[in-house]
């Protein structure tokens, strides 16, 4: 009988992305299951575009784990100024007890002085929370996924600001001094790649002449990041954003919102928005100002 062939870390390639993505859904169908939710069923021919591009952005930071020509883990993490951000990390159901995802997140784990480190996942994920405890990170913040569906929308009244949706350059200078403010760090990587995505549109709101808050949305209902100069423009904006949305039958808005915040948190109640996923944000140090600030994909916050 021959055994096994020994697990070994390579850097990702290229040519490797389509199977990555094709084992992180297996591995969050997974998860999915066993806590007897439904699986995510959508066919993967192609590699997903966010793991693309952040392959491109941090190479160093991307790694699969091979058992022969077997890919049975993945993990991807990006640096956006001082803060370290895990994206992905997925192992096959079948060698989640050999400590891959461990020696995975060991070794795209990056640090310099001053260097914060943080993730988001779901809050059913206690295996992997586990790990992320051992490395120094815990829980600061829980992030529903909040929907509506587009018959259980309840659009709110405008709130007066103007909106713009075509970004000049002045305006995303002024979205990346915002998030800088805001979030601790600017990825104007990721910026430019949402707005060279055809399904993404990119608005900034004025009161007056007055740059007061941002957004990002989709046309099939998903809107974040989301962010303002304060607590009270950034009700606004979404009141703005809300009030102008347009959903087709089989849509839904669709978006994270930290309970600490609660403000947007009852108005997207009050939309006739509902809990679907319970998130939880994760760091060894507490920074974002989840009062001016809704988060993004969850792979890039």
């Amino acid at each position: 009988m021959i055994a096994n062939p020994k697990i070994v870390y390579q850097p990702t390639r290229r040519r490797d992305l389509l199977a990555a993505t094709r084992l992180m859904s297996e591995s969050f169908n997974h998860l999915r299951k066993q806590v007897k939710k439904p699986p995510v069923v959508r066919p993967i021919r192609k590699a997903s575009p966010l793991v693309i591009h952040l392959h491109k952005t941090d190479p160093d930071l991307s790694l699969c784990a091979w058992q022969g020509k077997k890919m049975v883990g993945f993990a991807q993490a990006l640096v956006r100024g001082k803060q370290w951000y895990l994206a992905f990390l997925f192992v096959l159901p079948n060698y989640q007890d050999k400590k891959v995802g461990k020696q995975l997140l060991a070794r795209v784990w990056h640090d310099a002085p001053a260097m914060t480190h943080a993730l988001a996942t779901f809050g059913y994920n206690m295996q992997a929370i586990g790990i992320y405890s051992k490395f120094g990170m815990t829980i600061r913040e829980t992030l529903p996924l909040m929907v509506a569906k587009a018959d259980q929308l309840k659009k709110p009244t405008s709130s007066g600001l103007t909106v713009a949706t075509r970004l000049t350059s002045r305006d995303l200078d002024w979205i990346h001094a915002l998030e800088s403010r805001i979030r601790g760090y600017a990825h104007p990587d990721e910026w430019k790649f949402w707005l060279n995505q055809p399904n993404w549109k990119g608005r900034i709101f004025k009161d007056g002449t007055k740059r007061v808050g941002y957004c990002l949305g989709t046309r099939d209902g998903y809107f974040g990041p989301v962010g303002a100069i304060s607590n009270r423009y950034l009700v606004r904006v979404l009141t703005e954003h809300l009030s102008a949305m347009q959903l087709k039958k089989k849509q839904s808005a669709r978006t994270f919102c930290p309970t600490s915040n609660l403000q947007a948190y009852q108005l997207l109640l009050k939309c006739g928005f509902r809990i679907r996923e319970l998130v939880v944000f994760m760091s060894d140090r507490r920074y974002g100002d989840f009062q001016r600030y809704l988060p993004a994909d969850l792979a890039v916050f």
